[in-house]
């Protein structure tokens, strides 16, 4: 049987997790970030019935307001030419219920070191050797692969949690093209029930500036806690390695913001299939 290795604990490792279970996760950490909406597609319908995913079915709604695209691509590291859809739109998504997908069981508590492509090892930080057949990347790009070194950077969103008696806006979602929210870093903020999530660029200049911001304008808002995710945004793009033993999967590890869940589905069931053929074709070798 091949020996298969998940490096990360985020919402990628967790899908690849489902697909490969017996594969063994390395992490440092445990991530107790929320598994967010995926978007319903005929991959997602699959997956959620192959393997007896719990969930419902939801619509959420997107509104954006404001003009200053420019400045909001800038502040979000996206192409500044980029368009985004404006106005009013729902998205049929699926609110996950499953406990697999909330968190992982890691067996290697560590950081990768290094990889050998090779020999088929990653060495630990902790001197340990793991081999692999196949080797699943879905942390973010900061590895030596065969003696090359290759790093992003990235800048931290704030996820900034407040409770309000009053409702903001009426959809799910709102977009801020606006420019007193975007001098502050506010490019997104999300509704679940009484609880607003302001999302903040650049958060080590601007959590602070935000605070004070959403204080004077939302005075009837009571904070309920801050979140800072260290790889929000990709700030520099790296030229992923390439090695057939090793898939770059999810967001980060393939230096794209624009991947979803419903594309890393997409992708395992690819390479599921990719991996059946193998075999079949070994056997009757």
């Amino acid at each position: 049987m091949s020996k298969i290795l998940i490096v990360g604990a985020g919402a990628s490792a967790r899908i690849a997790k489902i697909f490969y279970p017996s594969a063994e996760v390395i992490a440092p950490t445990i991530i107790n970030n929320p598994f967010f909406y995926l978007w319903y597609t005929k991959n997602v319908e699959k997956f959620l019935k192959d393997f007896d995913i719990s969930y419902e079915l939801k619509t959420i709604t997107n509104i954006k307001i404001g003009v200053n695209v420019e400045k909001y691509n800038k502040l979000t590291f996206k192409p500044i030419d980029s368009k985004p859809s404006m106005g009013f739109s729902k998205i049929k998504v699926v609110d996950i219920k499953d406990s697999r997908l909330t968190k992982i069981e890691i067996n290697h508590k560590d950081l990768v070191k290094s990889i050998n492509v090779k020999r088929g090892d990653v060495v630990l930080s902790s001197g340990k050797h793991v081999k692999f057949d196949l080797l699943i990347w879905t942390a973010p790009i900061n590895l030596v692969l065969d003696n090359c070194h290759y790093s992003a950077k990235y800048s931290p969103i704030a996820f900034m949690k407040y409770v309000s008696s009053h409702e903001i806006f009426a959809a799910d979602y709102c977009y801020t093209f606006l420019d007193s929210f975007l001098d502050v870093g506010i490019y997104r903020i999300s509704k679940n029930k009484n609880i607003y999530t302001f999302e903040v660029a650049r958060a080590i200049s601007n959590m602070k500036r935000a605070e004070l911001f959403i204080s004077i304008v939302f005075p009837y808002l009571k904070h309920k806690s801050t979140f800072v995710y260290s790889t929000g945004h990709i700030v520099n793009k790296v030229k992923i390695p390439r090695a057939k033993n090793i898939l770059f999967l999810g967001r980060n590890a393939q230096m794209n913001r624009k991947i979803l869940i419903k594309d890393v589905i997409k992708k395992l069931y690819e390479v599921s299939k990719h991996e059946e053929r193998h075999l079949w074709n070994k056997r009757k070798r």
